[in-house]
């Protein structure tokens, strides 16, 4: 087992906690449209309506999450195919191969 340096600790960390919020914020506001839908029958309605809401803001903004996390993985890998990560991009001594015509 290998030991992750504080540094990439405190990035995941960081991480979840990002996401964590980013589910209790979509919980939140799922459960409050749920509510005020859920008003118009009446109290058992609404509190129907704050739990269904809930869940599904919740599920909304985790999957929103990972499309995103996907999103930015697969640009850290295109910018390091073309160098805009690694200091590459544009550099004088870069062999290029010849023309075909």
């Amino acid at each position: 087992m290998t030991k992750k340096s504080a540094k990439s600790r405190t990035a995941s960390g960081t991480a979840a906690t990002h996401r964590l919020a980013h589910a209790a914020e979509g919980g939140a506001s799922g459960a409050v449209a749920g509510a005020v839908v859920g008003a118009t029958a009446g109290a058992p309605g609404a509190i129907a309506g704050a739990i269904i809401g809930g869940i599904a803001g919740t599920m909304a903004a985790m999957a929103l999450d990972g499309a995103a996390a996907q999103r930015a993985a697969r640009t850290r890998v295109l910018d390091a195919e073309i160098g805009v990560s690694e200091g590459d991009l544009g550099a004088p001594n870069l062999r290029h191969p010849p023309s075909r015509r």
